[in-house]
């Protein structure tokens, strides 16, 4: 008999932004506050990442060379054992009509860019204690 219930996640973070300075300032701030914090560049590179370690938690940009962000996040919810994921968009696209969709999608919260970092930190907080 096989056992459905995907491992524990080793993997607190994942950061998925093609800004490689913000992916790496992010990486370095969340690491020191004792997060496990993994990055990807690259929407296909998120999918694989989230199906292999399986993160408790998803900062999204949307704007990503090949896959998109709002596809992304439609390849992670049809994951198995992916259901407790939370997904923060954390995007220069900061409409009005950006935000909605967003939210409409099913993400956990919507940030724009720029963001401060204090206020992530407690959103990103926030999601994880739940």
């Amino acid at each position: 008999m096989t056992n459905s219930t995907p491992p524990p996640s080793t993997v607190d973070l994942l950061i998925v932004d093609d800004d490689t300075d913000l992916r790496e300032l992010l990486r370095y701030y969340f690491t020191n506050l004792n997060y496990r914090v993994e990055t990807a560049a690259t929407g296909d590179e998120a999918i694989t990442l989230c199906a292999r370690l399986m993160p408790r938690l998803i900062l999204l940009d949307i704007n990503l060379p090949g896959t998109r962000g709002y596809d992304v996040y439609r390849a992670v919810r049809a994951m198995p054992g992916a259901d407790n994921i939370s997904v923060i968009f954390l995007t220069m696209l900061n409409t009005r009509d950006e935000r909605l969709a967003g939210l409409a999608l099913g993400a956990d919260d919507y940030i724009g860019k720029p963001f401060d970092v204090q206020e992530l930190r407690l959103r990103v907080e926030n999601r994880l204690r739940r």
